[in-house]
């Protein structure tokens, strides 16, 4: 029953927390999207498709996949 009781605990003191970043605020699995115009992620800065773009924003993978981005197809 402890268990039950910290798990608990746990959980109430870790709702709402992001984690899709560090506790220094470091997204953990960063990729690249560009803000004005971008409807892909891409796996680094320096990704040719991004070359145009004025602004990037970096987000979790899994955020930018929950906000619609796609796979670029020239990251791996």
């Amino acid at each position: 029953h402890e268990y039950y009781k910290w798990a608990a605990i746990f959980r109430a003191l870790t709702d709402g927390i992001d984690r899709t970043r560090t506790a220094h605020g470091e997204v953990v699995n960063p990729v690249y999207v560009a803000i004005l115009s971008g409807t892909k992620y891409h796996a680094s800065e320096s990704c040719s498709a991004l070359k145009n773009a004025s602004t990037l924003l970096e987000l979790d993978l899994v955020e930018a996949q929950e906000r619609g981005f796609e796979k670029c197809g020239r990251c791996e």
